[in-house]
């Protein structure tokens, strides 16, 4: 087989012009698959990263397949996946190059793995989930839809992260622990014992702190 021989990069649009985005195309060129040609964002117009802003419906989906939602917000990830799914495009997962994905992990689609994640065997990650710089996902870990592993973050093993939740940055949860929907774990906290759905919890070890 001949690595010199490349093939031509599928072009790709791209949601969101934020920070998030910004570092997701930096993924993006990294990886080497995809072309993003064009930003959409509410607000249409100018530049961002040196593409096009533009609005969503300047773009036909059959002639740019391609889709990534570049925004941390998860209930935001969650609606424009569902909204772009429908007008038919295809929903690509960014996954850098210096990240590693274990060959038994599974993985949906309109996924973000960054620079120097870890996703260990047997994990599953679901559709629209973030894996953010240096987070590390241990073995048999299940990472529900829409979810945000943010920077630096370890999960042990087979831990269960559930749709919607936020994992602030540099927090970890030790093996075996479920953290229920569309909550959130706060930066540098230590979670040892299961969150319910909708919590807000902080500290070392976490404690509740109220309800969202």
């Amino acid at each position: 087989m001949n690595n010199n021989i490349h093939l031509p990069l599928k072009p790709t649009i791209v949601y969101g012009a934020g920070g998030h985005a910004r570092s997701v195309l930096d993924v993006i060129h990294a990886q080497g698959m995809y072309k993003p040609i064009c930003i959409i964002d509410r607000i249409a117009g100018g530049t961002f990263c040196h593409l096009p802003v533009m609005g969503e419906e300047d773009v036909n989906p059959d002639e740019v397949g391609n889709a990534i939602i570049a925004i941390g917000c998860n209930s935001t990830r969650a609606v424009l996946y569902k909204n772009i799914t429908k007008k038919g495009f295809k929903l690509v997962n960014i996954i850098s190059p210096l990240a590693y994905v274990s060959t038994t992990a599974t993985l949906g689609t309109g996924i973000v793995v960054m620079h120097g994640a870890i996703i260990g065997p047997g994990s599953k990650v679901n559709d629209g989930v973030i894996i953010n710089t240096c987070a590390s996902v241990d073995h048999d870990c299940t990472i529900e839809e829409f979810s945000h592993i943010a920077p630096g973050v370890t999960l042990c093993g087979h831990v269960h992260i559930s749709a919607g939740a936020f994992i602030g940055a540099g927090s970890t949860v030790i093996p075996g622990i479920q953290v229920g929907a569309k909550s959130i774990l706060g930066a540098g906290a230590v979670s040892v014992r299961d969150i319910g759905d909708n919590q807000i919890v902080m500290g070392v070890p976490a404690t509740q702190r109220r309800e969202k």
